[in-house]
C-alpha cells in the first residue's frame, strides 16, 4: 500500500492550468480514444456523448462496457489518448485535476461509509456544513424519512461500512453526501 502512495500519479497536471471557470455544467466527449494500456485494444475508439448541463444520465451496459471508466476519465483518474473531455467549455487537459473534482459529485455503485453517525457520513463531502445543510440534503435524496425512523435519526452510528444500513440506504446517504458537495 505504501508503494502505491509513493508511485507519483499516471495523470499529471499541465504546467499552468488555467482556472475551472466553465460556462455551463455541461459534460462532452469529443472523438476520444482509450486504452487501459498499451498491450490492450482500445476501449473507445472515437467516442462522442454530449450530456447538456441539467441532464440527468444513467449508464447501463454489460460488465467492462466501460461505464465505470467514462466516470474515471471525467475524473481524470486516466487520460484520453485522443481529443479531449470538455466540462462547460473548458477542456478538463487544461484543468487542476483539484479543481475538476472539486466540482463534480459522483455516487458509486458501493458508497463508502464510515464508523460515524449519519450526519457526520454525510457531512464527509463538506465538512463544514450545517446541521440544516446536512438535513437539506437528506431530504432532496429521499434520505431524511428513513433517517428520522431510526431510534437517534441523524447521530445513529452507521457500523463499519454502513453494515447497520441496508444497500438502498447507503446509497441515499452517497446521494445526500453528492448534493451536500
Amino acid at each position: 500500500f505504501a508503494d502505491l502512495l509513493l508511485d507519483p500519479p499516471s495523470v499529471q497536471d499541465v504546467a499552468s492550468p488555467v482556472p475551472f471557470a466553465p460556462r455551463d455544467h455541461g459534460v462532452a466527449f469529443r472523438d476520444i480514444s482509450f486504452r487501459h494500456s498499451p498491450a490492450q485494444p482500445l476501449l473507445f475508439d472515437r467516442f462522442s456523448l454530449d450530456v447538456p448541463a441539467g441532464t440527468r444520465l444513467g449508464l447501463v451496459g454489460r460488465s467492462g462496457g466501460g461505464k465505470t471508466t467514462i466516470t474515471r476519465l471525467l475524473l481524470r483518474f486516466k487520460d484520453v489518448e485522443r481529443c479531449q473531455i470538455l466540462v462547460g467549455g473548458q477542456s478538463i487537459a487544461d484543468l487542476a485535476q483539484s479543481s475538476l473534482r472539486d466540482a463534480i459529485a459522483y455516487v458509486p455503485q458501493d458508497p463508502a461509509m464510515f464508523h460515524r453517525s449519519i450526519a457526520d457520513n454525510i457531512r464527509f463531502a463538506r465538512p463544514q456544513a450545517t446541521e440544516a445543510e446536512v438535513r437539506r440534503a437528506a431530504a432532496l435524496a429521499h434520505a431524511a424519512e428513513f433517517i428520522q425512523s431510526l431510534p437517534d435519526g441523524y447521530d445513529t452510528v452507521v457500523g463499519e461500512r454502513g453494515i447497520k444500513l441496508s444497500g438502498g440506504q447507503r446509497q441515499r446517504i452517497a446521494i445526500a453526501r453528492a448534493i451536500l458537495k
